[in-house]
């Protein structure tokens, strides 16, 4: 990873760590780069995330790196196949926070952007019980694109 890359990505997770509205003690936070030698105007990244009995939803955010002009995006799917989305403001920021009701089992949280240029991200994720989260919930990296 380029050194500029890894500085963009440090400041994003920064960022999102500080301005999230949705910190949680128990929060997965992972930092990614959508892109790569030969940029994909539609690369997605794809989280498996396992919540426990007692789930009743998941929530999402994600930080838009640096780069103008290219709108990062992030979707909870719960095992039915609902979905609900929200998108990152452009050049950082985090997007709102995405709740999807549901109970326990496998859940899918997609970071995708939509224009040729690469892109960094911060994606948070949890498993909750109310507005409680959920200690000790697997999330797990399944497409880095």
């Amino acid at each position: 990873m380029k050194k500029s890359h890894f500085r963009t990505l440090v400041a994003t997770a920064a960022l999102v760590l500080g301005l999230s509205a949705a910190g949680s003690a128990h929060a997965d936070i992972y930092g990614g780069f959508l892109g790569g030698a030969v940029p994909n105007a539609s690369a997605t990244d794809v989280y498996g995330v396992t919540c426990p009995i007692g789930t009743t939803s998941v929530q999402a955010n994600v930080n838009d790196g640096a780069g103008a002009g290219v709108e990062v995006s992030v979707q909870v799917i719960n095992p039915t196949g609902r979905a609900i989305s929200a998108s990152a403001p452009d050049s950082g920021g985090p997007s709102g926070l995405v709740v999807l009701a549901g109970g326990p089992g496998n859940y899918l949280v997609t970071v995708h952007k939509d224009a040729l240029a690469n892109e960094g991200y911060v994606v948070f994720m949890d498993c909750y019980i109310g507005a409680v989260a959920i200690a000790g919930n697997q999330s797990v990296l399944v497409q880095n694109q």
